[in-house]
């Protein structure tokens, strides 16, 4: 099985390959900017920069593409716009190409609630976010075919060593999860 990180604004990121690095060293990174790997000073300037030169369905058209030039069974793992990419096509990718997606603080999932999965997915949300209600969130998702969803204790950004919601309690316990996860499925 092949794993396939799906990035957050801040893209290929050395964190982002040393996540990789941990579950599967034979992982691939799907990032937002294709084949630049701009680097930003803060979570702010990344925000800014993924604004105004990337939208959700650009990127998932973009990971709609890599996924068609992967091998299944795919172990699909997005951090935030990436979780929302994977949330996009999660209602139109072939069943058996996808063993597993698990998305983590896909804020934008709001605002697509009529999608439902084909594949087997969870879906990791933050304590709180600025700008929703996360518990109304997870109610509108929860009779979803083939989805799990639940919340943690921590904060939007909690699994990016560049985030300043990076909390290393948080990490360490989801990195066990996935390693667990993707033993079991692999």
């Amino acid at each position: 099985m092949r794993l396939m990180l799906v990035s957050d604004i801040f893209g290929d990121t050395p964190a982002l390959r040393q996540l990789a690095e941990a579950i599967d060293g034979n992982a691939k990174i799907v990032h937002p900017y294709r084949d630049i790997s701009p680097a930003f000073n803060t979570e702010q300037d990344a925000y800014q920069y993924s604004s105004e030169e990337l939208g959700l369905a650009q990127y998932a058209q973009f990971l709609l593409q890599e996924l068609k030039d992967t091998p299944a069974p795919v172990f699909l793992l997005g951090f935030s716009v990436g979780a929302s990419a994977i949330w996009q096509l999660s209602g139109q990718l072939e069943p058996d190409k996808i063993a597993l997606a698990k998305g983590y603080y896909g804020s934008q999932i709001r605002n697509h609630l009529s999608l439902t999965p084909c594949f087997p997915m969870e879906l990791v949300f933050p304590a709180s976010e600025p700008h929703f209600c996360v518990a109304e969130l997870m109610a509108a998702l929860q009779s979803k075919q083939n989805l799990i969803i639940r919340q943690t204790e921590f904060r939007h950004g909690f699994m990016n060593k560049l985030s300043v919601n990076f909390c290393r309690e948080g990490y360490q316990q989801e990195l066990e999860v996935l390693n667990n996860c993707f033993t079991q499925q692999h």
